[in-house]
């Protein structure tokens, strides 16, 4: 229909319809005025006026209106053409859009793992570091201890050395006899020589 609106009956009928709009304006004005054959020759010649004009529009306009109108078809059918192709590579661009936020969304996944076990493993480092470091501490506290119990007993043993010789010191004076000296004088000398 789109294509075929100025058909040769379509125009014939909007000149029938022109044609009779005509005759009742024509016959209106012919009743104003009373009879004469001039009204009669004007309506004849408004008759052949019209035929004229609508032959003339019929031969010389429907062409160059149906040329228009195929022209004005054309275009917007290759602009619905163009527009369909936009269409096409919008969609396919939201496709590539989609999976593209898919795959950052898995990369995503794949870094946030990453970083977990990267987490996780310096957290065992830390706790194997601070188990070295305490057993380290342990360890010199240890020798700390073993030394301070060594210094201890070096302190007693010379605390009861110093002790055995002042007692010695205040008993041997009276226990020891001239006699015990000489033996002891004696018995020095006999080794030394």
């Amino acid at each position: 229909m789109k294509g075929k609106l100025f058909t040769p009956i379509f125009i014939f009928r909007c000149c029938l319809i022109a044609g009779v709009l005509t005759f009742f304006a024509q016959t209106a004005w012919a009743s104003e005025e009373s009879g004469g054959w001039r009204q009669t020759y004007d309506g004849v010649m408004l008759w052949i006026n019209f035929l004229i004009l609508a032959a003339l529009l019929f031969k010389y306009v429907r062409p160059l209106l149906n040329t228009f109108l195929q022209n004005q078809q054309e275009d917007v059918a290759g602009e619905i053409k163009e527009l369909e192709i936009e269409k096409q590579k919008a969609l396919a661009e939201v496709g590539n859009a989609k999976e593209a936020l898919a795959q950052c969304d898995i990369r995503l996944e794949k870094i946030k793992d990453r970083i977990i076990n990267e987490g996780e493993k310096k957290r065992q480092s830390i706790i194997e570091e601070a188990k070295e470091q305490s057993l380290a501490m342990m360890e010199t506290s240890k020798k700390k201890i073993d030394n301070y119990i060594v210094q201890s007993k070096e302190s007693f043993k010379m605390e009861m050395v110093d002790a055995a010789i002042e007692q010695a010191q205040k008993k041997l004076p009276e226990l020891v006899t001239e006699e015990d000296n000489q033996r002891l004088l004696d018995r020095y000398l006999s080794e030394s020589v």
